[in-house]
């Protein structure tokens, strides 16, 4: 008999989803307000976040301390960005400033001027080169913005030089925002559930996709070759980005989907909806093969799936829930609460087995997860 891929992967590595999991938490307490966005860097050392109350903060991981307030504003802080070599940490506020700063000597590289707009949405390309900002656009319905120039709610801007290398779609609001791995696509949505992706060398528009009520969520397999919708209340939509050009639904409805993944196989996806559940789909040929019930909440803020193949749950309740993501069964392992605030944002490490939340009461909390018996590092 011959196992589907996911099922080969997962058996092949299923004797580690056996051992017992444990979940350590520090707290990092400083913001006077809601934590909005937080970022690990790429080696881990280090994290960046956003509040309302308008500061950009960097922390030490190892000493669990506060190193410095890189920015207050009378703005809010909306996101914050490690670029991928982690040397330069990026902060949007809410008057549509960026304010890119060294990670080593804690000076200000560059303030990127946007358009006196929030920013909604900030990535880094993964040369780290570019940066891809996105705002919301407060031109009435029907009305269009002047001067024309200011009508793009998506850039795409040279961190080096501080410019603006590409002025590209004007929409209703701004949505998601994703680099293709490779680094020469860019994906964008509006909550006018429009798709566009764009050649990030030229800035020409490569495909503009509307079909089915596409909401705000996207993503692009690891290998690129499938850029995934999803949200708004629709199925989610796969459209496939080689010359084949298959467009393939996943029948998700009447369940909105408010976050999704990719596996590392690339062939399979984790979706989570807003009914307290997470679906793992094999996207070729499509088949749901898993449902995974995230109780304790009535809601849930994020799921994500960590480098050491785990899948990562914050619930609105506190609740931070760790299931095994290579074992058929898709087990929960462990779960704590943080019991002093409500969960509001995530990150997860790239190479460590650490997340870091933001909660509404102003904290950040560091989260480790460890096998029983195992040393902390």
């Amino acid at each position: 008999m011959i196992l589907p891929t996911w099922q080969c992967i997962f058996l092949c590595l299923g004797f580690f989803a056996q051992d017992a999991y444990s979940l350590e938490t520090v707290d990092l307490i400083g913001h006077e307000s809601r934590c909005v966005d937080v970022s690990i860097s790429p080696d881990a050392t280090l994290i960046a976040s956003a509040s309302l109350d308008g500061s950009l903060r960097l922390w030490s991981v190892r000493d669990a301390k506060l190193i410095t307030i890189l920015e207050e504003s009378e703005f809010q802080a909306n996101r914050a960005r490690f670029s991928p070599d982690g040397r330069w940490v990026a902060g949007a506020f809410g008057d549509g400033h960026i304010s890119l700063w060294d990670t080593r000597t804690h000076k200000l590289l560059q303030t990127l001027e946007g358009r006196s707009l929030s920013i909604v949405s900030l990535q880094f390309s993964p040369d780290g080169r570019m940066l891809a900002t996105a705002d919301e656009d407060d031109t009435p319905p029907g009305q269009k913005a002047e001067p024309a120039n200011e009508e793009d709610w998506v850039r795409i801007w040279d961190v080096e030089r501080g410019i603006v290398l590409h002025h590209l779609a004007d929409s209703e609001d701004a949505g998601g925002l994703e680099f293709s791995h490779d680094g020469k696509m860019l994906a964008a949505t509006g909550f006018d559930y429009t798709a566009h992706i764009w050649d990030t060398a030229s800035g020409k528009l490569k495909y503009a996709f509307n079909e089915g009520g596409l909401g705000s969520l996207l993503k692009f397999s690891r290998d690129d070759h499938t850029l995934a919708f999803a949200g708004g209340g629709s199925d989610v939509q796969l459209l496939d980005l080689t010359p084949a050009g298959n467009h393939v639904v996943l029948k998700t409805k009447p369940l909105p989907v408010c976050c999704m993944e990719f596996f590392p196989s690339e062939k399979t996806l984790l979706l989570a909806g807003f009914d307290r559940t997470a679906r793992v789909w094999e996207i070729a040929p499509p088949k749901k093969i898993a449902e995974l019930p995230l109780e304790g909440s009535p809601n849930f803020e994020t799921v994500k799936i960590s480098a050491d193949n785990h899948i990562v749950a914050a619930l609105a309740n506190g609740d931070v829930l760790l299931r095994s993501g290579i074992s058929p069964h898709f087990a929960e392992e462990c779960r704590k609460n943080l019991k002093h605030g409500q969960i509001y944002c995530m990150d997860v490490a790239q190479g460590r087995e650490m997340l870091a939340v933001g909660q509404i009461d102003g904290e950040v909390t560091i989260v480790r997860w460890k096998k029983a018996g195992a040393t902390g590092r």
